[in-house]
């Protein structure tokens, strides 16, 4: 029950984390950036963003996930393996950055697009070098130090966006303000831990060979994960033109913030699954329950409500007009929702139990699968509708779907049952009536976006009590769970052994990866 309780606490933490980001991003996307960089801007934003995602998974190489599931075993490993990490991500991230540099001098692209790229060629480097410390907070379990980093990261991005689009700077000004919060970001993470836990730098080849093996077993899964991702945003730049990718960029900021719940859950509970499956398969099933409970009885609704109101939120924000095409990608968007945050857990709980050989090849599966779909979706709906985004959105649709299917057959035995089973019930029939009031009450007298939105969630929260798919004690429980986690890390606690150091102390060998 402690070790639950400390995941619900991490949960709780991490929600607060999306909560606030979403703020700082829903603000930046409603009053700047479509109305000052407008959809080819965006567009290349979009671009940008996701080229740089996919060259991640290369200073990557697996070893975050490897970091987590080491640290979360035995923490006196965390020193050595983040000053390999640093060590490794930054000869990879200064390597693929000027690569990428280069090969966009040689290109045909505008001189705006070289730019922004160019900037987050640099952005590309700090961000690897951030991932090894967000892993190694990970697998401490120092969920809150990962929420006000990225919270940190998100104000100055704001703030500096807020400045540079306001005074007309444009695309290129905004792409160093992304890359400005990065460092924010990856400088809040390394002080903590500096002070805290890393010893006396090295760096040793024995320790960067003993991460990169270790990695490699992640190495495919977070490639795929990350080309499934990104690599349609990439094809249908090249296919298409910046302001369909800017269309696409604007539906995938809102609808992204909407996925909070699975990642709060996934990111808390890695490092603990990692130990129940070790210790205690009975913790690991109870934790996968109430995850998987979690992740349906928010999704579920959100993808209901934003389908059926997919235009509306367009015409809320008031975005210009052209950003309506944003609208049907949305809808199509908002119907993965509930895919999209149970692949997440899956995805947890199969590298978790050691499976990540066979969920890297189900993930390749489905990529090879959205590829397939991709391409003749794209051009068809760009020849029919001049919107080819809209194509990319069913591919992942149907790719997702096919990836549900293969990917429940990856869990541990017991794992999903009876439970998880009736909670999907429980929040299609409380999100059906949801919908049923929202479209009786807009025939009748159209309230406005936020009230419709409101009603829709009283609604739904009321039928989710009335059906028993969430009861008033968990919810006491959550929120006591929270309150107490909180008293406790600001009550002063033993320092571990090997924590407190600066970097430059001296202190003896230990706990050295071998």
């Amino acid at each position: 029950m402690e070790q639950l309780s400390k995941i619900a606490d991490n949960i709780m933490a991490l929600l607060l984390r999306q909560v606030l980001t979403w703020s700082l991003t829903a603000v930046l996307m409603i009053f700047f950036l479509p109305r000052h960089l407008g959809d080819e801007g965006l567009g290349k934003i979009t671009f940008a963003i996701a080229l740089v995602t996919i060259l991640l998974v290369v200073t990557n190489l697996g070893t975050a996930t490897f970091t987590v599931k080491q640290v979360a075993l035995d923490r006196r490993r965390l020193s050595d393996l983040l000053w390999s990490a640093y060590a490794l991500r930054l000869v990879l991230g200064v390597t693929v950055g000027v690569a990428v540099m280069f090969a966009v001098h040689l290109s045909t692209l505008s001189a705006v697009s070289k730019a922004v790229l160019s900037v987050f060629s640099v952005t590309l480097i700090v961000m690897g070098l951030d991932a090894a410390q967000v892993a190694a907070l990970q697998g401490l379990e120092e969920m809150r130090r990962i929420a006000l980093a990225e919270v940190a990261n998100k104000s100055t991005v704001l703030v500096l966006a807020a400045a540079v689009l306001v005074s007309d700077h444009g695309v290129v000004a905004y792409a160093l303000a992304v890359l400005m919060g990065a460092c924010v970001g990856f400088s809040v993470n390394f002080f903590y831990l500096a002070r805290r836990h890393l010893r006396r730098p090295s760096v040793r080849v024995a320790a960067i060979r003993y991460l990169v093996i270790g990695g490699l077993p992640f190495l495919m899964t977070g490639a795929i994960t990350q080309l499934y991702g990104w690599t349609d945003a990439v094809i249908l730049g090249f296919m298409t033109r910046d302001a369909v990718v800017g269309w696409l960029g604007a539906a995938r900021q809102l609808i992204g913030s909407l996925n909070f719940v699975p990642l709060a859950v996934i990111t808390a509970m890695l490092p603990a699954l990692t130990r129940f499956h070790a210790q205690d398969r009975e913790s690991m099933r109870v934790a996968v329950e109430k995850g998987m409970l979690a992740v349906l009885t928010t999704t579920v609704p959100l993808a209901a409500a934003f389908c059926l109101l997919s235009g509306d939120l367009i015409g809320f924000l008031r975005y210009p007009s052209e950003f309506q095409n944003s609208a049907p990608l949305l809808s199509l968007m908002a119907i993965t929702l509930p895919v999209t945050g149970a692949l997440m857990l899956i995805g947890t709980v199969v590298i978790a139990a050691d499976r990540q050989k066979q969920w890297a090849i189900t993930m390749a599966l489905g990529l090879v699968a959205n590829l397939a779909l991709n391409v003749p979706l794209i051009a068809l709906f760009d020849r029919a509708y001049a919107n080819g985004a809209i194509g990319l959105a069913l591919a992942a649709v149907i790719s997702e779907a096919v990836l549900i299917v293969l990917g429940v057959r990856l869990l541990p035995a017991g794992v999903i049952g009876r439970p998880v089973l009736l909670a999907a019930v429980r929040s299609v029939g409380a999100s059906l009536l949801m919908v049923a009031v929202m479209v009786a009450t807009r025939a009748v007298i159209d309230p406005g976006f936020l009230p419709l939105l409101a009603l829709g969630a009283l609604v739904y929260f009321a039928a989710l009590l009335a059906l028993r798919g969430v009861t008033i004690g968990e919810i006491r429980f959550l929120l006591a769970t929270f309150t107490y986690g909180r008293r406790e890390r600001e009550e002063p606690q033993p320092m571990e052994s090997g924590a407190g150091l600066s970097i430059g102390t001296r202190v003896e060998e230990g706990g050295s990866v071998r």
